[in-house]
């Protein structure tokens, strides 16, 4: 009796952990209407980084982080060298790196992160190499390790260990939409499986902007109002969804034209220190028809928009959210105008401009939660 009452105690577990990790699986959908009456999210005034009057960027940026006392990196669009340093008063500082293939060069650089010890890795997609570069002036190259070839978002974890969004084929015939990476850039595993996308769906719809998390990453689609949480391992631990009418969910971005508005896209999501998630995203603003520009490309009938022919500011609006995911709660909502897809880690959110030129101008604002309990 005794063994049957035990075997029959270790099916009861078993069952109970099978139902407690497909509830964990069930998407927790976040309420529309914000759960804290009193807090809001109040953006400070806009910060224009570097000289008016000599800018250093030509082209418009890709990548946007932050580093110690308030450091701002920014890397432009195909582009040689390594990032532009800004320091916290929006001062140009220096630019780490030159270009080329040598140690301390960069061929295209597309990531700069910073570790716990503030040294900054810089990731060159076309080299296939991460470099690591001293904070100790000036920015003094240290060494390089493998690092891949190609992702839509990476998150330098706290062991050096690296998650990239990139879709690969599995041996199954579907497709693990993040990479795990140890800390001398070999590849441990991919993680997030997804049926292989059918014929005519955009990659898009498998991209994911990351964020590290305590127990691993979460992952948020760009195309539709999903976060998902991974550990390492490849367990999914919880996903919440938000069904805002704004923000339908959808498997190719077209693109904005002047007589199509640009679609919402979760554009970056970080995690603060009390765990709660802040998202951003970029959606067509009351003026997005000024803002389209003039296109540049031409090919016979066919006509096309580069980056530069944008003006953001005018295109665009940023909806910026903060989630409590441990309640499933909105605690509140906001809406900045412009451009704004880096939500930085030390608590600012970045975005860029272009002025009558068309020459790109980083700005950065700081971002608080009031009347959170």
């Amino acid at each position: 009796m005794s063994q049957l009452l035990t075997q029959s105690g270790a099916v009861s577990g078993l069952l109970a952990v099978i139902a407690a990790v497909a509830i964990a699986q069930q998407p927790i959908v976040v309420p529309e209407i914000p759960s804290c009456r009193n807090c809001a999210i109040v953006a400070g005034s806009e910060v224009t980084l570097g000289d008016p009057d000599t800018p250093e960027l030509n082209r418009a940026p890709v990548w946007v982080s932050s580093g110690a006392n308030g450091q701002t990196f920014v890397l432009e669009e195909v582009h040689e060298g390594g990032p532009f340093v800004y320091d916290g008063s929006g001062r140009f500082v220096r630019r780490i790196g030159g270009s080329g293939g040598g140690p301390g060069e960069f061929r295209l650089a597309l990531a700069a992160l910073t570790d716990a010890q503030d040294s900054v890795w810089v990731f060159d997609v076309r080299a296939a190499r991460r470099s690591v570069h001293s904070p100790a002036d000036p920015w003094s190259y240290v060494r390089s390790v493998r690092g891949p070839t190609g992702w839509s978002d990476v998150r330098l974890l706290r062991d050096q260990r690296f998650v990239t969004s990139r879709p690969l084929a599995s041996a199954d015939g579907r497709v693990t939409l993040l990479q795990v990476f140890g800390a001398e850039g070999e590849h441990i595993r991919g993680i997030a499986t997804a049926e292989a996308p059918g014929a005519g769906v955009a990659p898009r719809s498998l991209d994911r902007a990351l964020a590290a998390s305590v127990h691993g990453v979460w992952a948020a689609q760009r195309l539709g109002y999903r976060l998902d949480e991974w550990t390492l391992d490849g367990a999914l631990r919880r996903s919440l969804v938000r069904r805002a009418d704004w923000f339908p969910t959808r498997e190719v971005d077209p693109g904005a034209t002047d007589t199509r508005a640009p679609l919402p896209v979760l554009q970056s999501l970080r995690v603060d220190d009390r765990g709660r998630l802040w998202i951003a995203v970029t959606r067509a603003a009351p003026s997005w028809r000024e803002g389209v520009g003039t296109p540049s490309v031409r090919a016979g009938d066919v006509v096309g928009w580069t980056l530069l022919d944008r003006i953001p500011q005018l295109l665009y609006e940023t909806v910026v959210d903060v989630i409590d995911p441990d309640r499933g709660a909105l605690i509140a909502t906001t809406v900045i105008p412009g451009f704004y897809p880096w939500l930085l880690a030390d608590g600012r959110i970045a975005g860029y401009r272009t002025d009558e030129d068309q020459v790109p101008r980083v700005v950065v604002r700081a971002l608080r939660l009031t009347g959170a309990p």
